[in-house]
């Protein structure tokens, strides 16, 4: 099980200084690629343009009960899964810990994969018996 993933940063030179950090996921071998939570927004006045919000690194819960690209909104569900997140900033420090941070939720998120698919890691043995 393998992740590939591409962070690209860009900064604004202007009086807005600002900083962005893009990270997509390029490769995936034995996970999906749509690893990035969205919840999706409502549409806001006078636009009625809505925004989508990034939420986390899914789950592996996250992956089983939540669909691809789009809200599933016939199931009342805000929330859908993306390859890829924009995160926006002020500061450098800021840009450095938000790669920090998405690249170690994605790491626990293989090892959380990796410790429930192997057989060996349940140490916890109970034998009941019904009727």
């Amino acid at each position: 099980m393998n992740l590939k993933v591409k962070f690209t940063t860009t900064t604004t030179d202007d009086q807005f200084l600002g900083y962005a950090v893009k990270a997509e996921v390029v490769e995936a071998e034995g996970i999906t690629p749509y690893i990035f939570m969205y919840r999706a927004g409502a549409p806001e006045l006078p636009s009625h343009k809505a925004v989508d919000v990034f939420t986390n690194v899914a789950s592996p819960v996250d992956i089983e009960d939540t669909p691809e690209n789009e809200p599933d909104l016939s199931k009342h569900t805000p929330f859908y899964r993306r390859k890829s997140v924009v995160l926006w900033c002020r500061s450098a420090d800021w840009l450095e810990e938000i790669k920090n941070r998405i690249d170690s939720d994605i790491a626990n998120l293989l090892n959380t994969y990796r410790v429930l698919n192997d057989e060996n890691n349940y140490d916890n043995e109970e034998v009941k018996t019904y009727g």
